[in-house]
């Protein structure tokens, strides 16, 4: 499963995982992600450290892959799970 972490405040997106829909190279819900991700980062100006991503300078593109994220988990929650960031639960 990819887990998604958001922080809209800071226009922020961690994810980690796979989609496990499919073997690797034919997994659509992996393909949409990443689609989805790569087009940000390609898009508008971004950190990027690890897993995380931060956009610097676009929130309308930002929401908008944020929006298409959760399509896809609502046809695939098995495999995507998008969930707020939070920093008052240790893990």
């Amino acid at each position: 499963m990819i887990e998604a972490f958001y922080d809209s405040d800071n226009l922020s997106l961690t994810l980690m995982g796979h989609a496990d829909y499919a073997p690797y190279g034919q997994d659509i819900v992996c393909a949409g992600v990443s689609t989805l991700v790569y087009t940000l980062i390609n898009a508008c100006r971004c950190e990027i450290s690890g897993e995380t991503v931060r956009v610097k300078d676009d929130r309308r593109l930002y929401d908008a892959v944020l929006q298409g994220l959760f399509m896809i988990s609502e046809k695939f929650p098995k495999n995507l799970r998008v969930v707020p960031y939070r920093t008052d639960v240790c893990v």
